[in-house]
């Protein structure tokens, strides 16, 4: 499966359009996507399970790390310079770009895709 390049404004509509159920804790748990899930999901990567019952994003070039920057305006987005140390992610290499870890945090914390969507088009659209 192909990414495709994938605009803010889709993403902030896939948001609030209702049809995403939301979880905590991954990118998608079988039934649900956290925000960052219904991005990648939306721009064609697929989930697949683990040995862990975990899902990761698989596309045709690779698994998340690889896959966010293909994501066009929402990849660069995410992909922004500036990265927190040591964020604490089990598995991960303990560097992720702040976007990322602050809509990961958002979501986690119970944030609504409404709420999320908010502070994506507040925060991107200051930026620009």
């Amino acid at each position: 499966m192909t990414v495709r390049s994938l605009t803010i404004e889709e993403w902030i509509v896939a948001l609030r359009g209702g049809e995403w159920q939301q979880c905590r804790g991954s990118l998608y748990n079988g039934t649900g996507y956290c925000c960052l899930g219904v991005a990648l999901s939306e721009a064609g990567g697929e989930f697949t399970p683990n040995e862990r019952r975990l899902y990761s994003c698989q596309s045709d070039i690779g698994v998340l790390d690889a896959t966010i920057p293909a994501l066009g305006e929402v990849g660069e987005w995410l992909s922004q310079d500036r990265f927190l140390p040591n964020s604490g992610w089990e598995g991960g290499s303990g560097n992720i770009p702040t976007q990322q870890y602050v809509l990961t945090e958002m979501n986690d914390e119970g944030w609504t895709f409404e709420e999320i969507a908010s502070y994506i088009e507040a925060s991107y659209y200051r930026s620009h």
